[in-house]
């Protein structure tokens, strides 16, 4: 099946919200992406320690259905980081 990489990166509108508020949209993200990946759907995500952004793996059909996985993020519908999405393979699928 195909992958997908998300790159996200914090953007202004993380900065306007309250500590209390960015901790639990951080919170649900995390939920989120926990039921995900009992889905099989998401097969690796992790943030860099410097709070500078973070990825995820998606293994699913298209890239469509990334990008609907990543709409309806808690992070992605709080407007809180700017995304990229690439395609993407593994060592192992060499």
């Amino acid at each position: 099946m195909p992958k997908f990489i998300e790159f996200a990166t914090p953007n202004q509108q993380t900065a306007s919200r309250s500590a209390d508020e960015r901790t639990q949209i951080v919170k649900d993200h995390i939920a989120y992406l926990k039921q995900q990946a009992q889905l099989n759907n998401v097969i690796f995500a992790g943030s860099a320690t410097d709070n500078t952004g973070g990825l995820i793996v998606y293994e699913v059909e298209s890239k469509e259905a990334a990008q609907a996985l990543i709409r309806n993020d808690p992070l992605t519908k709080a407007n809180m980081m700017d995304i990229e999405i690439h395609p993407f393979q593994t060592l192992a699928d060499h």
